[in-house]
């Protein structure tokens, strides 16, 4: 079983009673844990031991402070304990003015990318496009939506499945990095953002 110092919150529905949710607290792999105040409508109660854990809903205070043993957290979180919760990657993606043709120095980064997804045992990934403010607000949102597409079709072509890219979306100039006037070229805001969740 992997171990995080984290406080694992489940909910659970009681027989005959509103729904609950359950915290515990779970060692790192040295055995370290902070604290946790668990807060109820009506008190709180703070978790600060290995395997401590309660209850609490959204009426009334936590449940009294009880020892769970490792073998049960195993037993009744597992599958939760044993998810893939890699942190976030992203990755910018710079164009050259006015195309959809990714800069030679954003390619670069392509190889430690997909290495760095296809390890991933599960993940979503999200495409954003945009554009600095050299053109007209309608030719810099197609222009956006084509970047997105360059991007997804690398991905894609280096072994992403496209079930994994959930959003793509394209706001043309509407959100730069580096703020302009009108007709300004600025690279910054000439790119695409790939979040990887």
């Amino acid at each position: 079983m992997k171990k995080y110092a984290i406080c694992l919150v489940f909910c659970m529905v009681v027989a005959g009673c509103c729904n609950k949710e359950v915290v515990v607290l779970v060692p790192d792999e040295q055995g370290h844990v902070g604290k946790i105040e668990v807060q109820g409508e009506k008190g709180s109660v703070i978790i600060a031991e290995p395997w401590q854990s309660t209850t609490v809903s959204s009426v009334g205070k936590p449940g009294k402070i009880q020892k769970i043993s490792p073998k049960k957290v195993e037993e009744l979180f597992g599958k939760a304990l044993d998810a893939d919760i890699s942190p976030p990657l992203d990755y910018l993606f710079h164009f050259a003015s006015g195309t959809a043709r990714i800069a030679n120095e954003s390619m670069e980064q392509v190889p430690a990318m997909i290495k760095a997804i296809l390890a991933r045992e599960n993940y979503e990934i999200t495409i954003i496009g945009h554009t600095d403010r050299t053109g007209t607000e309608t030719s810099n949102l197609r222009l956006s939506k084509k970047r997105t597409r360059t991007v997804k079709d690398l991905l894609m072509k280096h072994g992403i499945p496209e079930a994994k890219l959930k959003n793509i979306e394209h706001y043309g100039e509407s959100m730069p990095v580096v703020p302009t006037a009108d007709g300004v070229a600025e690279a910054k805001n000439r790119r695409v953002e790939v979040f990887v969740r």
